[in-house]
């Protein structure tokens, strides 16, 4: 017992509390922060109940504090316009009727394609007219999962597909990215939540370099999403002594 750290249980204040008197549907949680896992993990929860959601307009989207003006992007274009959506604040929120759907991903990090592809399809309505773009997602001056010898990685692979475009996501917003992997046909970069945007090709072909020393947690993720999309993954592993996370 003596080991046991003492914690301190607030209760909540309720005079001080925000109360909503619509129904409130949960979306937010673990990882909520990250756009990989907001989209591969947290939006198929609401996909799993969209329609019933949709056909209620009472309902409001629960959504973390600070996230709503990146996450709205997705949720508009599932269908669920501005006044759906609830950014909660630091305290108690009361509400008088809540829906949760938890987590359904297996261990790889990821559910089935179906719902995947039909995430694509609300996502990135337009096909693109060509798929023919070949891209290299930079994370230069990221602070972790950064390639030191980008620049020269860039060069070999250039030899390879001599077409290949140094990619920056940082440049491009929520709208220009989806158009940006449609048109894609190769997509190649160091592991990161970049590859997200793997859901919105039909046919590419994606790499990941790795320093792990095997293929596994994400990285094995976002090779399986390029092909429940339609297309081929490969993971190149470095092998890398004492990998961590700023390698």
């Amino acid at each position: 017992v003596k080991r046991i750290k003492l914690r301190k249980a607030r209760r909540p204040i309720k005079w001080l509390r925000r109360k909503v008197d619509s129904p409130v549907f949960h979306l937010t949680g673990n990882n909520h922060e990250s756009h990989g896992h907001f989209v591969l993990q947290h939006l198929p929860r609401l996909m799993a109940a969209r329609d019933c959601l949709l056909a209620n307009n009472e309902v409001k989207l629960l959504l973390a504090p600070n996230h709503l003006h990146w996450q709205r992007f997705y949720l508009e274009r599932l269908g669920f316009g501005p006044e759906r959506l609830l950014e909660g604040t630091p305290g108690t929120l009361h509400c008088r009727e809540l829906g949760y759907i938890p987590f359904y991903h297996g261990q790889g990090n990821l559910v089935s394609s179906q719902t995947y592809q039909a995430m694509r399809e609300l996502l990135a309505p337009e096909k693109p007219q060509e798929q023919g773009r070949f891209l290299f997602l930079s994370r230069k001056g990221a602070t972790h999962r950064a390639l030191l010898n980008e620049e020269e990685v860039f060069r070999t692979v250039r030899n390879v597909w001599p077409k290949m475009e140094l990619i920056d996501l940082k440049d491009f917003s929520s709208a220009e990215q989806v158009d940006l992997f449609q048109s894609a046909r190769v997509v190649f970069g160091p592991h990161g939540q970049a590859f997200t945007n793997m859901l919105y090709t039909r046919d590419a072909l994606m790499v990941v370099a790795s320093a792990s020393k095997v293929v596994g947690g994400w990285s094995a993720a976002f090779r399986n999403l390029a092909i429940q999309m339609g297309g081929t993954g490969i993971v190149f592993n470095a092998g890398v002594k004492g990998w961590k996370n700023m390698d």
